[in-house]
Order: C-alpha cells, then structure tokens, then sequence
C-alpha cells in the first residue's frame, strides 16, 4: 500500500519510532511465547517453531534504536513479521501469528511495559519515603509552627511533618501494588475480540510470559483502557502529593521563613546579587510537576469518545502519554529524593517562631478547662489574652498568671485556678508537643514508634516488589527453557 506523505510523515514515522524504542523486545517476546505455546498445543510443528524462535532470538540482539522506517510496511509488526520470513519463508513465517491479532499482541505489550513502569516507580517510592522516614527521625524532636489557612496554628515538629508526607506515599505504594495486579493480566488468545477455533491455550501463554493471570472476557481484554486510566490516576495522586510539599519547602527556602537550606548542588546564583541562593532545584521541580499534572488530561480527553472496541486512538497514539508522565513522574521522584539528602532545618529559627507566635494557645484553653472552667469559657479566656497580647504588641511568653487571673476575674468573677507550675507548662511548646501522646501524636513516645512502624512497612514493601520482580524472572526462565526445548529438538 502506498500512503500520503504527510500520513508517513505525521503518523507512521513518529509512530514507529516510539513503537522501536519501547516495543521491540515485547513484541517479539510475547510472540516467541505464542510460538511456544502453539507447539505445545500441537498447532505448530516442532521445525517450524524452532526456525521462528531462532529468527526471534536473533532480532531481540538487533539495536533497534537504530532502524529506520522502512516505507514499505505499515509499522513494527509487520517489520517483523517481513524479517522473520525473510530468513524462514512465507509459509513458515505465515504461521507464526495463528490465533494471534495485533489486537491482543498490542494490549499484551502496553501491559507488558506498564508492568515494569510500575515496578521501577515502586522502588523510586520506597527511596523517597525512606529519605522521609530517616529526616523525620533525625529531626523528631524539632519543634515548629505548623499552619493552617497560613497562619500558626499548634507545635508540632518537623519529624511530624515529614511523617505525614510519608505516609501519602505508603498509601500510593499500596494503590500501586493494587494496580499492578490489574495491570499483570494476560489478553493473549482474545485474538481480534472474539478468540478463535484453533485450541489455544491461554493459561499456558501467560504463565509463559509471567502474567499473574488472565483478562478473561475476551472483549474486555481488547477494549478496555481502565488498567491505563488507573495508573495515570495513581501518577497524578503521587504528583499532587509532591506538588503540594515542595510549595512547603519553597516557602520555608524563602529569606523570611529560613526554615531550610537546601544543598548547594541545587542552588544557582544571580547574575547581579552576590547574596542570592535562589533554590532553583525546587522551582524547576515545581515546574516540572505542573507539566506532568497538565498532560494528566490528555489522557482523558483522548479515550473519553471512542468506542467501546479496538481502535489505535486507545492504543498506539495514547502510548507517548503513559511514557512521557512516567519518565516525568521518575525524574521528580529522583530530583525530590536527591535534594531531600542534602536538606537542612533551621531548628533555632522554628523555636523562636514557636515561643513567640500564638500556636501554644490551645493548651493554655485546655488547662483552663481542666481547672475547672467549661471549654468554651477556656477559650474565650484564652482568645481575650490572645486579643490583650495583640494590642499591646506583645509575645505569648510576656504574659503572666497575673494578666490571666485579671482576665478570668473580669470575666466570670473569678481567678484562672492555675497554678504558677501549669501555667508555665501551658505556654511551653515543649510542653505542648510532648503531651500530645495520643495516637499519630507529635510527642516523640509516640511519634519514634510510629516512624519504625513505617520503616518496617518499607521493608515489607521493598519484599513485595521483590516478589514481583521474581515472579516476572520466573516467567521468563520459563519461557526461556521453552525456547531452549524447541530448539534443542529443531536442530
């Protein structure tokens, strides 16, 4: 067939290339498998298979980032299919695709590579929440201003933040591993939609090939992109999380925060300030990010209308987008990972602020209320000395029991019934953060145990991906020792 130069162009090219790069060995694997298991069902002689294999082999060593396209085939598979029955003849190479259609051949490679995509985003995970997990450790004890709608809320410490960040992204370690078991399912054997007369064995194909199971109903296994929609769903929750505290950490890298100081690897210096250390490592990650969340979209907006069966638009030309938000997905985790290293808190500053913000408050309204006071008459009290504080440009360690008492005695006639002792423990952060013991609490009793708990998971996590990858290399050596069978028996 001969096509229109701007069809070549526009359409064929571009889509051969990325097809080359990612798809070469998959291709030819799964079809190696194919061959394997039509043999083994006695569809395929034993000296036709053995040739195919041998041809297969071959072309899995070829550099295929090398190969141009040819012109005269419309894409990577029927390259092969043309190389293969150059060396082995029509008639053998004819046979090596019965029971097989693009169709399920495209959706087994898209799968095939999503898989591993998967598996390497999960080891990018555990990296990132076990820098998080040893940062938080290393800084449990710091005390800091935490914030809500920007403003100073209660202590916590920075090991508690940094634990809170974490634990997002152990929940997306699990959301990964769920969708991994959906995306390790084999389509093989549903051939165009309908499967075929010749007595496959599908079973046998995907154990060839180390998918966990099958996707069974064959119009499924063609039509369906929800396993893709999925995993750009987890990829935008993991960017959003990420998006989300690097704005912290380009807040706190300011001159006016100067909570962090980030490495000097991923710092750049003004053209004209001497004194500039302008944290561009974070601005470009940000950016970086907003590019990524920004092609979420053309996910969606390129299946939401096609038709519920095979069609290229749900497959070859939505592939450039799953690699592109993995590979920027991959470089954010590695970039955030890295400066995470180096990072370093100013613990003096974010004591400071502590002591002279408001965020202890709280706990004055609550000692308040245990000496005998009704919550709500605690923090009414506590919000007046707050308000007396303001006006006279005070800090929270300025006031005394005295003010307090003046206050309580205006208010309901009577003193705050505070002693000297508790008050003082009530406007003390370290006080603060160290009562709060009860569970997910900032106090180190309980925040040290919960960090060796997540710690642990990581471990655990680091074994299920492990499993995984074993379990893939178990398909492969089965295939290989199938491959090795034929041959040895063709030769």
């Amino acid at each position: 067939m001969k096509w229109a130069p701007e069809y070549i162009n526009t359409i064929l090219i571009p889509g051969f290339n990325m097809m080359k790069t990612t798809f070469a060995e998959p291709m030819l694997k799964i079809s190696s498998a194919h061959v394997v298991m039509l043999h083994h069902v006695g569809i395929l002689s034993l000296e036709d298979s053995a040739l195919i294999l041998k041809r297969c082999e071959y072309l899995l060593k070829l550099d295929w980032k090398t190969q141009e396209y040819p012109g005269n085939v419309e894409d990577l598979f029927f390259l092969i299919e043309q190389m293969i029955e150059e060396q082995v003849g029509p008639d053998v190479a004819g046979n090596m695709h019965i029971a097989m259609s693009r169709n399920d051949l495209d959706t087994a490679m898209y799968r095939w590579v999503l898989r591993k995509e998967v598996l390497d985003l999960g080891e990018m995970l555990i990296d990132l929440r076990s820098i998080l997990l040893s940062k938080a450790y290393d800084y449990a004890q710091t005390i800091m201003p935490a914030h809500t709608h920007n403003q100073q809320a209660q202590p916590t410490t920075v090991g508690h933040y940094l634990s809170a960040v974490e634990a997002n992204l152990a929940r997306d370690h699990q959301r990964l591993l769920q969708v991994y078991s959906r995306i390790n399912c084999s389509p093989l054997g549903a051939c165009a939609l309908a499967t075929t007369g010749f007595p496959i064995d599908r079973d046998f194909t995907a154990a060839l090939l180390g998918f966990s199971g099958l996707v069974e109903n064959s119009y499924d296994a063609i039509c369906t992109t929800d396993y893709m929609a999925e995993f750009i769903g987890l990829l935008g929750t993991i960017l959003t999380t990420l998006s989300r505290f690097v704005s912290d950490l380009l807040l706190w890298a300011t001159n006016e925060f100067d909570v962090i100081k980030l490495p000097d690897e991923f710092v750049q210096r003004s053209s004209i300030m001497p004194q500039k250390r302008n944290p561009s490592g974070l601005e470009h990650l940000r950016a970086h990010i907003g590019r990524a969340i920004g092609k979420l979209g053309s996910f969606y907006t390129t299946v939401k209308g096609i038709p519920f069966g095979d069609a290229v638009d749900s497959g070859d030309d939505i592939q450039p987008v799953l690699r592109g938000l993995w590979g920027d997905t991959s470089s954010i985790l590695r970039l955030l990972t890295s400066i995470l290293q180096g990072i370093r808190v100013n613990e003096r500053v974010l004591w400071e602020r502590t002591c002279q913000g408001f965020s202890v408050i709280t706990e004055l309204a609550d000692a308040l209320a245990r000496s005998g006071l009704s919550f709500r008459e605690a923090h009414k009290i506590a919000s007046l000395a707050v308000d007396k504080l303001f006006q006279e440009g005070s800090t929270l360690p300025e006031l005394t029991l005295s003010d307090l008492d003046t206050i309580c005695i205006d208010q309901f006639g009577k003193p705050s019934g505070l002693t000297k002792e508790a008050f003082q423990q009530a406007i003390d952060p370290s006080f603060f953060v160290e009562t709060r013991r009860v569970a997910g609490g900032p106090s180190s009793d309980v925040l040290l145990p919960c960090i060796e708990r997540a710690d642990k998971r990581i471990e655990v996590n680091k074994h299920d991906i492990w499993s995984l990858h074993q379990e893939l290399h178990e398909g492969d050596q089965l295939l290989n020792n199938g491959i090795a069978a034929i041959l040895k028996g063709g030769n």
